[in-house]
């Protein structure tokens, strides 16, 4: 939930690298009579000059997307190695995904008890993720959207056995078929996963991406901002927003393993 802090809004975003100061309880506060567990306060996190802003951290201590900061603040960071470009699912992967049915004729040969395997962890997948499809500033997909990309796009039987592999075998270590899969074993069940796939079925899911990102790019403007009157609108940094979101997907259109 939202709550005002005076004094505390205003404070500018420093980042990871420039904050000096943090958002949170204060331990010392505790020995006062009057202490709060529920106040906030503005400690600083090393010496501060006289004169000196005082910054914090947007993100408290993570990185922080250009959307979160439009969206939340009203600004973007310029080439910010914190900022990551969402695709929507059914709009950008799924229609990407369909011109590679050719690659995918061997599905038909695949049981049903195995396409119920796949069809659940595909599910798993986008309900542990808040964007099952991310690439970060440098164009690569984050390990959940290369293997969720994976799932859905095995050519067969060898593949859909070679993903799912992972999968039962922790079934089989937990002695029950209907596992839920703990949070902290999640990225180690992402990486094995992704270490079984075939390095050719690793290469379509990245042409999979790379249409992704390229149909992406046809919906962003490439409008160019006009010289403001009376300072900087909300419709700049817009127009600056969907710049950096059309630079990270341009990467993203022409990485492949390995890079």
């Amino acid at each position: 939930s939202s709550r005002f802090l005076p004094l505390i809004d205003i404070t500018n975003h420093g980042g990871k690298t420039f904050a000096n100061a943090d958002v949170r309880h204060s331990i010392e506060d505790k020995i006062a009579p009057a202490y709060d567990p529920h106040s906030t306060s503005l400690i600083s996190t090393r010496g501060i000059k006289k004169g000196e802003e005082i910054l914090i951290d947007y993100g408290g201590g993570r990185s922080i997307s250009n959307e979160r900061l439009l969206m939340d603040y009203g600004f973007i960071i310029p080439d910010s190695a914190g900022d990551t470009a969402r695709l929507r699912f059914n709009e950008d992967l799924i229609p990407a995904l369909q011109t590679f049915d050719d690659d995918r004729r061997g599905m038909a040969e695949v049981s049903e008890g195995d396409l119920m395997g796949i069809r659940k962890l595909a599910q798993c997948i986008i309900m542990e993720q808040k964007s099952p499809i991310l690439f970060d500033a440098s164009g690569k997909p984050s390990l959940p959207t290369m293997v969720l990309t994976l799932v859905l796009s095995c050519r067969g039987v060898e593949d859909v056995a070679r993903i799912i592999a992972p999968v039962r075998e922790l079934k089989s270590q937990k002695g029950s078929d209907d596992v839920i899969i703990d949070p902290l074993e999640y990225p180690d069940l992402l990486l094995k996963i992704y270490s079984a796939s075939a390095p050719e079925h690793q290469e379509l899911a990245f042409r999979v991406l790379r249409q992704a990102a390229s149909l992406a790019l046809q919906l962003v403007s490439t409008e160019q901002p006009e010289e403001a009157e009376g300072g900087v609108t909300f419709e700049d940094v817009a127009r600056d927003y969907c710049r950096e979101r059309r630079h990270i997907l341009q990467r993203a259109a022409l990485l492949g393993p390995g890079t």
